[in-house]
């Protein structure tokens, strides 16, 4: 019996061997297809030159090479100025740097160049965001997203301050409380506490006081990005006839997803019931709770609006983006703490001596200045972006129909245009000494108006700010309209942990970083060893 099963397993483990083995030539076959067809299409997109390379590995199987290697793809051939296209899995990426260019990338019309369409192929939306429909113009998707995050929330910001620091506080307590003690320092990983603290900040913001709370709830939370980003790449190289019977196995039965809709969906018909329902009061505009699920609602309280399902399928789209962008921003932002030592001492000067609020004090007093308004947190959290982006690519738009530039340069339906921006903020006809880490290119002295005498350094150009040199945030009117929302949670996780801790980073061979596409994520090892009010 024990033979016989023996023979069948190495029978299962040939068989398996067989089928992967005939599964990579088919896909070798294909991508050589393909990139002959790449080679043939190039001649119709005038003025971009399609990049070749130079290793054995990286002609054979170019779409491959650029997964495993996109941001130094791009950084090796960026020139000012001039357009290259890059073969990628799935479509060709056009990459544009000069002003011109830009400019119409940005300004073109959604019916040829689409942010939506291209975010249909990246997220796969139908399958991870409960069957979001999207579609591929802007005018067809609404204005609702824009508005609650850009307007309604940022004009919230002042009030939600305290508890956002609280909730912050918290989390920090939390992560340090189940950490390694190693000595007198609790060592963590970087990115999972990121996520973990941006996670619970961002659920009281999103879904309310009540719904963070719930540890359930959380983990869900936390899950489904993670959830959603494994499925939509696997998605993304899979044929799509398979797509309807891989993604529920990928998304773990969409077990965090359902949590979330089980908690968040009565939630959003009830207040939407109370909202529609008293449409012509404001006798109850004081007691309204203040997040976002009730600025959809806020938005949406005409019966001719979105459905409860709908701003259900639309925070769970938006949440992806508000925690997982934010904790690689706020990972490579503690990095440069830990590595410019003599920054941070000038930074816990600036919210000591300046009297900035950190969020913890009496959320009634108008004493203490905003975080905002600290010229060197600002330009600290900007030169952290611009050195080490998440992303070396920004400003993406699928081509649905044949584009043509005003110089002629041309792009064929199914391309992807960009903008190659992390090599652009490393241009050193953009910054010079590009590659030294230095916040104050983002400072200028401040004067006083009557004596004329310099008063310290006030703000040059704001982290939030967007322009051709810094395309960190997007451009245009598809720039991140929540990035003033995540512009003062990275804030008040860094003065948090400026004036409560003392962070270095472990010992680590080889690099903190590994590529994906054009993301830019840090290794598993990268590890923070905190000191200070460790609480057990």
């Amino acid at each position: 019996m024990a033979t016989m099963a023996l023979q069948n397993l190495e029978e299962l483990h040939l068989v398996m061997l067989a089928t992967s083995a005939i599964l990579f030539c088919a896909w070798q076959l294909w991508d050589r297809y393909r990139l002959a067809r790449e080679d043939y299409t190039n001649k119709y997109r005038r003025n971009i030159p399609l990049i070749a390379h130079d290793g054995l590995v990286s002609r054979w199987l170019p779409a491959l090479y650029y997964l495993l290697r996109g941001p130094e793809i791009l950084l090796r051939n960026y020139t000012a100025g001039q357009p290259f296209a890059v073969t990628t899995p799935g479509a060709c990426y056009i990459h544009f740097s000069s002003e011109s260019h830009v400019k119409e990338l940005i300004e073109a019309p959604s019916e040829k160049l689409s942010l939506h369409a291209l975010s249909k192929d990246m997220f796969k939306p139908e399958y991870t965001m409960n069957g979001l429909e999207v579609q591929d113009t802007t005018s067809g998707n609404g204005n609702q997203h824009t508005r609650v995050f850009r307007v309604i929330l940022t004009s919230y910001l002042p009030m939600l301050r305290h508890p956002l620091a609280h909730t912050i506080a918290n989390a920090f307590s939390q992560e340090l409380s189940v950490g390694k003690i190693r000595g007198d320092k609790v060592q963590v990983s970087a990115f999972a506490m990121a996520k973990r603290v941006m996670a619970a900040a961002n659920a009281f913001v999103f879904f309310g006081e009540t719904l963070s709370a719930d540890p359930q709830f959380l983990d869900a939370a936390l899950a489904y990005p993670e959830d959603l980003f494994f499925t939509a790449e696997i998605l993304r190289l899979a044929p799509s006839l398979i797509h309807p019977i891989l993604a529920p196995v990928l998304m773990r039965n969409h077990k965090a997803s359902k949590t979330l809709v089980k908690y968040l969906s009565p939630v959003v018909e009830q207040r939407l019931r109370q909202a529609r329902g008293n449409r012509s009061s404001d006798r109850n505009q004081q007691s309204k709770p203040i997040d976002c699920i009730q600025f959809f609602v806020d938005v949406n309280s005409h019966k001719d609006r979105w459905t409860a399902e709908k701003i259900v399928q639309v925070l769970l789209g938006t949440w992806f983006a508000a925690v997982h962008q934010p904790a690689l921003t706020l990972v490579y932002a503690l990095q440069d703490i830990c590595d410019n030592v003599d920054y941070a001492e000038l930074l816990r000067e600036e919210i000591h001596t300046g009297g900035y609020s950190v969020g913890m004090d009496d959320p009634t007093s108008s004493l203490k200045s905003s975080l905002d308004d600290a010229p060197l947190l600002d330009a600290f959290l900007k030169e952290s972006a611009r050195m080490h982006p998440s992303d070396a690519i920004s400003v993406r738009r699928k081509v649905l129909k044949p584009y043509t530039f005003a110089d002629g340069t041309q792009l064929l339906p199914g391309d992807v245009a960009c903008v190659p921006s992390q090599a652009m903020m490393r241009d050193e006809k953009h910054y010079s000494s590009s590659t030294t880490f230095s916040p104050s290119r983002f400072m200028t002295p401040k004067k006083n108006i009557k004596s004329g005498y310099g008063e310290g350094f006030e703000t040059a150009s704001r982290f939030t700010s967007t322009d051709l040199r810094y395309p960190f945030w997007g451009l245009g009117r598809h720039s991140c309209p929540g990035r003033f929302y995540a512009s003062l949670v990275l804030k008040l996780v860094i003065a948090h942990v400026l004036t409560h801790y003392e962070i270095e980073p472990t010992a680590q061979s080889g690099s903190r970083t590994w590529s994906y596409r054009s993301s830019i994520l840090p290794s598993t090892g990268f590890l923070f060893r905190i000191r200070g009010e460790v609480k057990r």
